[in-house]
């Protein structure tokens, strides 16, 4: 499946450009390099000041998002699943400074697999535009091996496509015809069942939708482990 799932993104990656990452409209540079200053206010209203703290960015991309968390935090690892993506990341090493990119595909598929000492107690995991884009038990193994990573009092901030949304009833009725990876890779999912997972299975000590299911296309859910005593 992992080779299967790179290959598809490495083409997407290479005849889309930044729209396989952000959908049409950002081919644009100063939009594109806007939304992921974006993203980074998201993350930071979600989780806190990034000062101090050591950061994955799970599904990196080509660092539309690590450009501007980077120079806000101790130290950031990247990983995406494509080699092509990773390639173009590392074309922004002079803007990134310190960034280390994780380029073993492994680390997607078996998140929940014993982590290498340099991803253990890490304080942050964001995954922006990702766990829609992986099949449903991926996005299960990186809720649990996030989990494992993180350091007491660490968060999980992830987004995800909207099941109930309407803007998905077409695509949800042509994937049942042609496969989720047809195309695009395509999984939508719930609040519930993510946030369920979460605290019963993957033991985060709360979960929560920071947006309203029945409007937002794509919400987002912060997961946040408990420190020890609480």
């Amino acid at each position: 499946m992992s080779d299967n799932l790179a290959n598809t993104w490495d083409r997407l990656h290479a005849r889309l450009g930044h729209d396989a990452i952000t959908g049409p409209g950002y081919q644009d540079e100063t939009a594109y390099d806007e939304s992921g200053k974006q993203m980074l206010e998201r993350i930071i209203d979600a989780t806190g000041p990034l000062d101090g703290k050591v950061v994955l960015d799970y599904g990196c991309g080509d660092g539309r998002v690590a450009r501007h968390v980077q120079p806000l935090c101790k130290s950031l690892i990247c990983a995406d699943v494509s080699p092509v993506a990773l390639a173009k990341l590392k074309a922004r090493t002079g803007i990134l400074g310190r960034l280390v990119d994780a380029d073993n595909i492994g680390l997607m598929e078996g998140f929940a697999d014993p982590a290498p000492p340099e991803l253990i107690n890490l304080d942050l995991i964001y995954a922006w535009h990702v766990a829609h884009h992986n099949p449903r038990l991926w996005t299960f193994r990186l809720i649990v091996g996030a989990f494992r990573r993180l350091r007491p009092g660490g968060h999980l901030l992830f987004d995800y496509c909207n099941f109930y949304h309407p803007t998905y009833v077409p695509i949800l009725r042509r994937k049942t015809e042609t496969g989720w990876m047809a195309d695009f890779p395509h999984v939508m999912l719930s609040a519930s069942e993510l946030i369920h997972y979460a605290v019963e299975v993957a033991g985060f000590r709360f979960a929560l939708a920071l947006d309203d299911e029945r409007h937002v296309l794509q919400p987002t859910i912060v997961c946040y482990k408990a420190r020890c005593g609480e």
